[in-house]
């Protein structure tokens, strides 16, 4: 996440999606299991997965991760998170993960 940070921070115009989605994708594990953080981290997982987040490690594959929110939550909270975040544009894809993140959203 120190690198999607960085990179906002330099060219605030640009967002590395996937970048982002890997970070979304470590956030959300840790977050799904804190009842406080949970919508939070499904809407994370939903997000990573629209965003294109890596899958070049074992550790990043996504189908994992929403094996495991399912056991915690339930598939249905895991497939209303991924309606719900389908349901958002394009464009409003990016200030939402970054909001999600709780990370400053990137200015144009």
């Amino acid at each position: 996440m120190q690198r999607l940070l960085v990179l906002q921070r330099l060219r605030s115009v640009y967002v590395d999606r996937p970048v982002l989605g890997t970070a979304l994708t470590g956030w959300s594990s840790w977050a799904i299991g804190i009842p406080e953080l949970r919508e939070r981290g499904l809407e994370a997982l939903a997000l990573a997965e629209l965003l294109g987040a890596r899958q070049d490690q074992p550790s990043l594959a996504l189908e994992l991760h929403r094996t495991r929110a399912a056991r915690l939550v339930g598939t249905d909270a895991v497939e209303a998170a991924r309606s719900r975040a389908r349901g958002l544009s394009t464009d409003e894809r990016v200030p939402r993960a970054f909001t999600v993140l709780g990370a400053p959203v990137p200015s144009a």
